[in-house]
């Protein structure tokens, strides 16, 4: 398991990315895997648009080998 900063603001732009999920049913499974799975204590960020989160990049493969669907999109600040 990655050893994660502490706060979603020690991350570089460069060492996150954004997580666009296609239906609800992928953006609940990804914040459970964050809130009470194996990825808790990752920090993430919320975006607006309620369909997505900014998380690490490291963190990824995990939302990916939980069989979570979503679109990886570079994260712009």
């Amino acid at each position: 398991m990655p050893r994660w900063k502490s706060k979603f603001d020690e991350y570089r732009s460069d060492e996150l990315a954004v997580l666009t999920f296609g239906t609800e049913k992928d953006l609940h499974a990804a914040i459970d895997l964050v809130w009470v799975g194996k990825l808790q204590g990752m920090p993430f960020g919320v975006v607006p648009d309620g369909e997505s989160m900014a998380v690490p990049k490291r963190g990824i493969p995990f939302f990916a080998g939980a069989g979570i669907r979503f679109i990886e999109k570079p994260f712009a600040t």
